[in-house]
């Protein structure tokens, strides 16, 4: 290989590398893009117009990056010794798995399931529930209790997923009577960009039609298609209209 061919390639190579780490810098920007004061200001007017009240504060001031995702997804088997303590044949009915044992009912549809019995339900503080669940060895990192709904919600490496949650009742005995969760299939990662800020401003007007007061937005992603070993991330904003809170994606 002659002198001149030879630079040719590494002259190639290295204008190759460069534009990978240009790359590589602006999706590290694009990540970590903070939310122009300027765009704000233009949502704020565009919601006042829709009727709505809100102020500069209620806005965060940066997106937020896709988040990395580690969690365990429970099988009709595994949920079934769960729950059953034992392995329960289960019936198809459309889309959904069912199984019996007593008084209990496990319904499984997709990656959504349903545990209930008959029995009445007590009220039991969060740690003793958190306790409850890591003893059945259930997979609970990450998971933090949302106050106002009563459930467990996931969260990973702090990032906010509003449609992740699990919500468990106890009876008398400290048992479980009801349980239902929403939690990943897989453990993948979605689309990697950040929030479209004006068009979720748009759509509001979608979710609350009458307008009102705004007193919280927070920036975060969903679950919105699970296809082929991949979970799709939407954008999304939870957000507070007159004490009503709603998902918008």
């Amino acid at each position: 290989m002659n002198w001149i061919k030879l630079k040719n390639i590494m002259l190639c190579f290295l204008i190759f590398m460069n534009i990978l780490l240009l790359g590589i810098i602006s999706l590290s920007t694009l990540i970590e893009e903070n939310i122009p004061e300027n765009a704000v200001n233009s949502g704020i007017q565009i919601l006042k117009n829709d009727g709505f009240d809100c102020s500069f504060d209620v806005f965060p001031k940066k997106y937020e990056s896709i988040p990395t995702l580690t969690s365990k997804f429970y099988s009709a088997t595994e949920l079934s010794e769960i729950f059953f303590e034992k392995q329960v044949a289960f019936k198809t009915e459309e889309n959904s798995l069912i199984a019996t044992n007593g008084n209990a009912t496990l319904v499984i549809t997709d990656n959504l399931f349903t545990y209930k019995t008959a029995e009445a339900v007590v009220n039991a503080s969060p740690s003793k529930l958190l306790k409850k669940l890591k003893k059945l060895g259930i997979d609970m990192q990450g998971a933090v209790y949302d106050e106002k709904n009563k459930r467990f919600i996931k969260q990973y490496d702090g990032f906010n997923i509003f449609n992740m949650y699990l919500d468990v009742r106890l009876n008398k005995d400290d048992d479980i009577c009801y349980a239902s969760g929403l939690w990943p299939i897989i453990t993948s990662v979605g689309e990697n960009k950040h929030l479209s800020f004006s068009s979720h401003v748009l759509k509001v007007k979608e979710l609350f039609p009458n307008g009102g007061n705004i007193t919280k937005i927070q920036l975060g992603y969903s679950i919105n298609d699970i296809r082929k070993g991949k979970i799709a991330f939407i954008p999304s904003w939870e957000i507070t209209v007159n004490k009503e809170t709603k998902i918008l994606s």
